[in-house]
Parts: C-alpha cells; structure tokens; sequence
C-alpha cells in the first residue's frame, strides 16, 4: 500500500536526502481514505458470518498502519506541503476590481428585475438568479457552496428577527446598529460540519429573492427541486464560483480569476489586520 501511494504521489529525495512529494495532498487523503476502508470493513465482519477472520485483517492492517504510515508517508507529506508554501506570496483581488464587480451587480441586478416582471421566462429568471447569488457571496465574504445551496423553506421560513429579538438587547444596540438591524434580513443556512452559518440580506437583494420566489413557475422551474438557486434540473443548484467567475469577467476587472469567495475572505482578513495595526 506503501509502494501504491508513493508511485501515485510520485515521491522521491531531494538534494539533502529528505523525503520529498510531488503531489503531498495525496499522501493525505489516501491515509483517510484507508482508515475508512478500514471501519467498513469492520462493518462488514459484524455484520458477515467470518467475522473473526475479518477482523484480525482489519487490526493487523490497523496496527501497521499506525505504527508505520506516519513516520514514512503523512508527516514528510505534511512537511512537504509546508515548504511549498515558503516565499509564495497571496494574491488579493484590488480594491478597484470589487468596485467595478458591485457597480456591475447593483446595475444588473435593477434591470434584471425590471426584466423579469415585464418577462418571465427561465432564462431572465436564470440571470437575475446569478446576480443575485453573486451579491449575497461578494456582500457577505462566506463560501460560495453556503449561499448556493439556500433551500426554498430557508428562506421562506426565516424568522421575523425584529419581533423575535430581546428588547433589552436591542436597546443596548449603539444608533448605527439599530439602523443595520432594521434594514437588513438574515437567513441561516448550513456551513462547513454543519455549522449555523448567517447570510445577510440587503433591502435590493431581498426584494428581488422574493421576486424569484413567486415567478418560479411561471418561468418553468422544477417544483421538485428545494434549492433557492435552483438550475432547470430537479435536484441541481448554481455553481458559486462559475457564477462569481462569469460577473467579474462581465464587470470587466483586471483579474477575474481572484474574484473567489476564498479571495474575498482573505482580502477581508488582511485589510481588518492593517486597520487595527494602525491603531
């Protein structure tokens, strides 16, 4: 197994004699692919009638593999990730460039609507439904599958968040925040390891989702399909970074590939840094 994963992530020595990876991402998911081969197959001898024979493969395999594929496979490919990332420097998108993709947005996304009331058909609705995806990524900085795979029941079932906050609470708001609070809805969607993820709503983007909401049959949408973004499939959404992608080269900025839900939270990172180290 040893031999396998070391053709595949072509591995060698360099000038120092250490252990080296052309491709050490592979080294890493080969190893949890293994210990999930492993649990199945423990399933599988549970549930089978040779269970004892079974399961001594499993924990002899098991106990090589703890004792050995650390120290020769996962930490040099570790090591080896590490280094490339020595002296390489991160490319941000320019301030410039998100200008010119949410002036693009803002105007695509008025006449979009305008359109889509006088003209409903699946391909205005197609349309208004991308800018509208692409606002709620660039306008909240989170991960482009967050937005896009939204359900329908999300959104429509989201709370009234003005009732149902503390009074208390909403008293101790500062002015600004009370006007935030008031202008814009929030929808809670699933993030990474299920985590409660909140996606903010501006008063434009709200008005145009629920235009999108009630002309959905009309323009010949699957009603089988859950997805707020939903494509003319039964069970397919968007693809966030397509659409991102397709934006910024409509929007014509400099450099449309760093226009990424991961570009745009780093981009948010670095500037809070250089903020605060001003202060």
């Amino acid at each position: 197994m040893v031999e396998a994963v070391e053709k595949l992530s072509k591995a060698g020595f360099d000038e120092h004699g250490h252990r080296v990876f052309a491709k050490p991402s592979v080294v890493s998911m080969m190893g949890s692919m293994l210990r999930k081969c492993c649990e199945l197959k423990k399933g599988l001898a549970v549930r089978g009638t040779d269970c004892d024979n079974m399961l001594k493969e499993v924990e002899g395999f098991l106990t090589l593999f703890q004792s050995d594929w650390a120290d020769c496979m996962s930490c040099p490919a570790s090591t080896a990730q590490k280094v490339k990332t020595y002296n390489k420097c991160d490319e941000l998108p320019s301030t410039e460039d998100l200008v010119k993709l949410k002036d693009h947005i803002n105007k695509q996304l008025d006449e979009l609507t305008v359109r889509l009331q006088a003209e409903p058909t699946y391909a205005v609705w197609r349309a208004l439904s991308e800018v509208v995806l692409a606002q709620l990524v660039v306008f909240n900085k989170r991960r482009g599958n967050e937005p896009a795979t939204m359900l329908v029941s999300a959104y429509v079932n989201r709370p009234n968040w003005k009732d149902k906050s503390s009074k208390e609470v909403v008293s101790c708001l500062q002015p600004m925040e009370k006007v935030l609070m008031e202008r814009m809805d929030l929808v809670q969607v699933p993030g990474k390891r299920n985590r409660r993820v909140p996606i903010l709503i501006t008063p434009e983007v709200r008005s145009a989702m629920n235009l999108l909401l009630h002309t959905r049959d009309d323009c010949s949408v699957p009603s089988q399909n859950r997805f707020f973004f939903a494509t003319d499939s039964t069970a397919g959404h968007l693809d966030s970074w397509l659409v991102l992608h397709n934006c910024a080269r409509d929007a014509g900025v400099t450099n449309p590939r760093l226009i990424t839900s991961r570009s745009l939270r780093k981009y948010v990172a670095t500037l809070a840094q250089v903020i605060l180290s001003c202060f």
